[in-house]
């Protein structure tokens, strides 16, 4: 999808594969004559292509570490990288390390930042270790902006490795790495943030630590999650704005269970969107807002518990909750979008806390807790257009008095559904409101209905008209 619109799928002619083939052959033909006739770059090019297996030639280390040195000989620098690469991986050559070292000096002495970093990192760690010549690789790859060297700067400095401690330099190497996406970094400077000890001329700050920690955590850092999971407990780390959750940015807790801090008053559009594994969310009484696409696609959700202070639930909330089965629903909604619900095809239950009604069979009184029900609440005034949509393990449905309002389609293709309640404040519905509603054998409706054409717009619907019942 893209803004909206579905993207067509365009098929290409015979003629336009082959035109293009012939393209990727020809392209492939000029770089192999002008590798043979000794151009540097052609050669690094077709090392590349056959180092990848791109445009139509086959995945070949050794002809790709071929072609790499022939340029490296030349003084190709990516080449001489790539050629010192290779004899330190084993890839298309035997493994020799003092020739990468010598290739890979060669490259860093042009000032090759990827080089230089890899030499900062043979001399801090292999059994060649000298940190006075890693800490001087890491400054001049890190001083080009190589997020790699700027992070172990950060610990040369952090540590004391080849250079005098400076926790302040420290600070600023980790934070220019964190910035271009480094995962160590980022998790170095959240513990930097949450530290009181560290003295990197920042002062103590568990939202930053938090946030760093998050974006380390995002990228696998184990290390990273764990400090996050102490510093903000069960639930998760949240983007928020003033009292608005924005989106979850990763779960803490464990089973997909996340936790809403308290205080948070929106909950806002898409900020829980395709949350897949999401199964239990704990939502606190401060909020009172649930935007657009809050929760849309958690397919995993089974049961929502929505506080008694929430008085709007935006369009596709809960949309295609696939496994959503009850939700607890306070009297204090007054609006409800469109879609709220649709594509929850496990829903049986909205219940509303003491809500009690009488069996139409035995004049029993129940709690909704033990009934397959849907039951909306009093303060909704509109139910909009598809709002059940889709919704087909529905079998009952109670709308209380203070909806004057039925959008199009809001019920339609709940195929369990037998029941619903209409009450006398409903003034105006729309098109198909029950289409495909196929078990529906009851419709109570106020008296005096039927001779206002809402019967006969039902039956248009398909709602068959032994079905509408007058309720005194």
């Amino acid at each position: 999808m893209n803004n909206g619109q579905d993207i067509p799928f365009i098929l290409k002619t015979d003629e336009e594969m082959e035109a293009e083939e012939a393209f990727r052959r020809d392209k492939i033909d000029i770089h192999i004559k002008n590798a043979e006739k000794g151009d540097a770059e052609a050669q690094y090019t077709l090392g590349v292509r056959y180092f990848n297996g791109d445009d139509g030639l086959p995945e070949d280390l050794a002809q790709a570490f071929n072609w790499f040195e022939k340029a490296a000989i030349q003084g190709h620098i990516k080449a001489q990288y790539m050629t010192g690469f290779c004899y330190c991986e084993k890839l298309g050559v035997k493994k020799d390390i003092k020739k990468a070292v010598k290739w890979i000096t060669k490259a860093a002495n042009q000032e090759h930042a990827q080089s230089q970093y890899w030499l900062g990192v043979y001399y801090s760690e292999s059994a060649q270790s000298d940190i006075n010549k890693a800490f001087d690789w890491f400054e001049k790859a890190a001083e080009q902006g190589h997020p790699g060297a700027q992070s172990y700067l950060g610990h040369c400095y952090l540590f004391g490795n080849g250079v005098g401690e400076d926790k302040n330099q420290a600070f600023i190497w980790y934070k220019m790495a964190a910035e271009q996406g480094d995962a160590e970094a980022q998790s170095y400077l959240g513990f930097v943030y949450n530290s009181t000890t560290m003295n990197c001329g920042t002062p103590k700050d568990d939202a930053k630590a938090a946030y760093w920690y998050a974006k380390a955590a995002l990228q696998g850092n184990t290390l990273a999650e764990e400090f996050l999971e102490e510093l903000v407990g069960d639930g998760g780390y949240f983007e928020t704005v003033g009292n608005v959750l924005i989106k979850l940015v990763i779960a803490t807790s464990p089973e997909n269970k996340v936790i809403i801090p308290d205080g948070i008053t929106h909950i806002g559009e898409s900020a829980f969107s395709e949350c897949k594994k999401l199964i239990d969310i704990k939502i606190p009484d401060s909020v009172t807002h649930i935007g657009k696409k809050a929760f849309f696609g958690c397919e995993k959700l089974t049961s929502i518990i929505i506080p008694e202070n929430v008085t709007h639930i935006g369009e596709s909330a809960f949309e295609d909750c696939s496994d959503l089965e009850k939700v607890i629903m306070p009297n204090s909604v007054t609006n409800i979008g469109n879609r709220a619900f649709s594509g929850c095809k496990e829903l049986k239950n909205i219940e509303i806390p003491g809500v009690e009604y009488t069996d139409e069979k035995d004049k029993s009184s129940y709690i909704i807790l033990e009934k397959p029900i849907a039951t909306i609440p009093e303060k909704v005034t509109h139910i909009g257009e598809n709002t059940f949509n889709g919704c087909n393990s529905l079998e009952t449905v109670h709308i209380q008095n203070g909806v004057t309002f039925i959008g199009k389609e809001a019920f339609t293709d709940c195929g369990s559904l037998a029941s619903i309640t209409i009450p006398e404040s409903v003034i105006s519905v729309s098109d198909n409101i029950f289409k495909g509603c196929d078990n529906l054998n009851i419709v109570s409706i106020p008296k005096g209905y039927t001779e206002s054409g809402f019967v006969q717009k039902l039956i248009r619907d398909g709602v068959k008209k032994k079905a509408i019942k007058e309720v005194i």
